[in-house]
């Protein structure tokens, strides 16, 4: 049928200029017309209260778009409260894929080349039944390797979140609470064989269960890295990412340079490489913030989480923005907090400022009240509270998992309020 194309969803926030520019891109592909377009914009964030006005830019220009007609059709969704980036890409590439079996998805911040859209059709077509095939990547990265290739495409085993396709059979295979974390934790083997795909994606993974990343894309990884399958690449891109603002979560990832025009490309053969995969593997540990991290000692990353936290605390304060505003803004008013140091005591002193209530504090080692507020063992009855804030936020993930059992409402860590 004319009109049998493949939905596309894109994903935006607060940048009006360059969700133009992609759209624009987008409208000079081939057969675009015949496409059915969907617009995913998330809430503002109290954490940036200037973005208020950005995002009503944002949503006023995709009425444009509607309005335009230019696209077979397009739907947008609007949420109503601030997701944040894992959330909405989960909810909305869930909610297309599951009612079309597959999508093509961008982000506001990517442009496309002329003949973008023919070639995921085509590649979703071709690798639809090939079930080694994870997803098709639009974005491939400055290669050296890429000069030997006889071929037009690659197989990788890390995906790519920056302009992909994928199927809803793939879609859904992954668990998003990665409930095997805990054999993955500790089976430094296969710790060694997901570092293949990436020496960074462990330490991603980590930090992601920690609450230190808000990004589905490691959790996607990681379930392409259990089930053995593989990424299609071109070997010239058709995607450029032109973000890096740092109003979306990112990685600092150099790129190749695009040629928006139609490339000559076959499908008919598709390669594996050594060459390359070392350089993957090498690429994303070279990165400004994995180098970092590497060269730290456990104790010492400890304390450069630690200034991580309290460096964004002191972030929100300048902007007289209080690290409460996360309980006032889901109707929470008494507050449990783990851990009885020094980010506690800081913690205690932010919610009484702000009217709110801390029951208690859990800890297994101090006995004696902080500043009048009493202290329970890990083991011992939680009293009735709307939240529990974990500030020991490297063991968060082992905390979080020892008193879910007894735990009746949210477990936070102390990351996500700053």
């Amino acid at each position: 049928m004319k009109y049998n194309k493949t939905p596309v969803v894109i994903f935006c926030y607060s940048r009006e200029d360059k969700l133009r520019r992609l759209i624009e891109s987008l409208k000079e592909c081939n057969h675009s017309t015949y496409y059915d377009v969907f617009f995913f914009c998330d809430a503002p964030s109290y954490k940036r209260p200037d973005d208020q006005k950005k995002v009503y830019a944002v949503q006023e220009y995709i009425k444009i778009v509607e309005r335009e007609k230019f696209f077979h059709s397009v739907t947008h969704f609007f949420s109503e409260e601030h997701l944040g980036c894992r959330k909405s890409v989960i909810n909305g590439v869930s909610k297309i894929i599951g009612q079309y079996g597959k999508v093509i998805d961008l982000e506001d911040d990517l442009i496309v080349s002329k003949d973008f859209l023919d070639y995921m059709e085509e590649g979703l077509r071709v690798f639809e039944n090939n079930k080694e095939v994870w997803s098709i990547s639009g974005l491939t990265f400055p290669l050296k390797s890429l000069g030997l290739l006889k071929t037009d495409f690659y197989l990788h085993g890390r995906g790519n979140s920056c302009g992909f396709a994928t199927w809803k059979d793939r879609w859904e295979l992954v668990d998003w609470d990665l409930k095997d974390y805990d054999s993955f934790k500790g089976d430094y083997s296969l710790q060694d064989r997901f570092s293949e795909r990436g020496y960074d994606m462990p330490y991603l993974l980590k930090q992601q269960k920690e609450g230190f990343l808000d990004s589905w894309a490691i959790e996607w990884d990681y379930c392409q890295f259990k089930h053995e399958m593989k990424t299609v690449y071109p070997v010239k891109s058709r995607v450029y990412h032109c973000g890096e603002d740092g109003t979306h979560v990112s990685e600092d990832i150099p790129q190749q340079a695009i040629d928006l025009s139609e490339a000559v490309y076959s499908f008919e053969s598709i390669t594996e490489n050594k060459e390359i995969d070392e350089e993957y593997r090498e690429l994303f540990w070279k990165l400004k913030d994995y180098e970092n991290f590497k060269n730290l000692s456990p104790e010492n990353s400890k304390w450069h989480e630690y200034y991580k936290i309290l460096n964004n605390w002191m972030i929100l304060k300048e902007k007289e923005i209080s690290i409460c505003q996360y309980f006032k803004a889901n109707r929470m008013k008494r507050i449990a907090i783990y851990g009885a140091g020094d980010l506690a005591k800081h913690l205690i002193h932010e919610i009484r400022k702000e009217g709110l209530d801390v029951v208690c504090l859990i800890d297994k080692n101090k006995k004696n009240p902080i500043d009048g507020v009493y202290i329970i063992a890990p083991s011992d009855i939680i009293p009735e509270c709307d939240v529990i804030v974990i500030t020991p936020v490297m063991d968060f993930y082992d905390i979080s998992r020892s008193i879910a059992k007894q735990a009746t409402v949210p477990v936070i860590s102390i990351a996500e309020l700053v």
